[in-house]
């Protein structure tokens, strides 16, 4: 289910997505399996804009470091609103 469904209008949604072009876990593609068994999924700012703008108003869309013990990986940081119910 689209997290957009389970939040009321108001309600604020923090994403974060690893991207595409940060490969240090050794994945290719779009999604990845992790020697802890999670599986990852790789974006970036386009594809995330793209799934938020309609049931959110995206307050923040950016790169973002994470910085670890072996490497930086990039990561998309999203802060969105959920819309408000449109007065008919």
């Amino acid at each position: 289910m689209h997290v957009g469904r389970l939040l009321k209008p108001g309600g604020r949604y923090l994403t974060v997505s690893f991207r595409e072009t940060s490969k240090p876990f050794g994945v290719v593609g779009k999604y990845g399996n992790t020697p802890l068994g999670t599986v990852l999924y790789f974006s970036g700012e386009p594809d995330l804009e793209r799934l938020l703008k309609k049931p959110f108003v995206i307050e923040e869309l950016k790169t973002i470091g994470i910085k670890r013990k072996h490497a930086v990986h990039t990561a998309v940081h999203a802060l969105c609103g959920k819309k408000p119910i449109a007065a008919d």
